[in-house]
C-alpha cells in the first residue's frame, strides 16, 4: 500500500514513516461502470484516490444530468470532505469498466491530520493546488460553452467568480 499511496501527487513528497500513518486508514474499493461512488446531496464521509479507471462527476438539475468533469487514475476527489461539512454537490459515477479507488474515512483522516501538523502541512497545499487546477479547467469549459453562440447574438460570459 505504501508504494501505491506514494504514486499519488498528494502523497508523493511524504516520508515513508508519514505514509505508514496513512496506510491503516486506506481501504480499497472496486466499482464497475455506472456504479455510484457518492451521491449529490449526500453527506461527505470520505476522501478518495482514483487508483485505476475514471470517475465522472455529474450534476443533477431537475431531471437532467450534466457531466462536469472526468477524474482520472492518479487523481483524487471529495477533498472538500476534509475542509467542510456540506453535502456533495454532485454525483461521482464510475466511468470506466473497472474502477479502483482508495477510500479514507473523513473523520479518521481529519483526526490524523489534526494530530500531525507537519503531515497536514504537506497534504493541504496539494489539495489547494488540485482545487485551483480544477477551477481553472471548469472556468475554461464554462467559457467555451458560453461563447459558442451564433454570430451576432448577445452573449454574457461568466466565470466561477462572477460576471465579466
Amino acid at each position: 500500500m505504501v508504494k501505491i499511496l506514494k504514486s499519488f501527487s498528494i502523497f508523493s513528497e511524504l516520508l515513508d514513516r508519514e505514509i505508514q500513518l496513512l496506510t491503516p486508514l486506506a481501504k480499497k474499493v472496486g466499482l464497475k461502470k455506472g456504479d455510484t461512488l457518492f451521491r449529490q446531496n449526500a453527506p461527505r464521509t470520505a476522501f478518495y484516490l482514483i487508483e485505476k479507471g475514471e470517475v465522472e462527476i455529474v450534476k443533477q438539475s431537475n431531471d437532467e444530468y450534466k457531466p462536469i468533469i472526468i477524474i482520472k487514475a492518479g487523481e483524487f476527489i471529495s477533498e472538500n470532505a476534509l475542509l467542510e461539512d456540506h453535502p456533495h454537490g454532485a454525483f461521482a459515477i464510475a466511468f470506466s469498466n473497472e474502477v479502483s479507488v482508495i477510500e479514507f474515512d473523513k473523520n479518521s483522516l481529519k483526526h490524523l491530520l489534526s494530530e500531525n501538523p507537519i503531515l497536514a502541512g504537506k497534504i493541504y497545499p496539494e489539495i489547494a493546488r488540485s482545487m485551483a487546477n480544477r477551477l481553472s479547467q471548469l472556468n475554461a469549459k464554462t467559457f467555451k460553452l458560453q461563447t459558442r453562440q451564433a454570430a451576432g447574438s448577445y452573449r454574457v460570459e461568466h466565470d466561477f467568480l462572477g460576471d465579466m
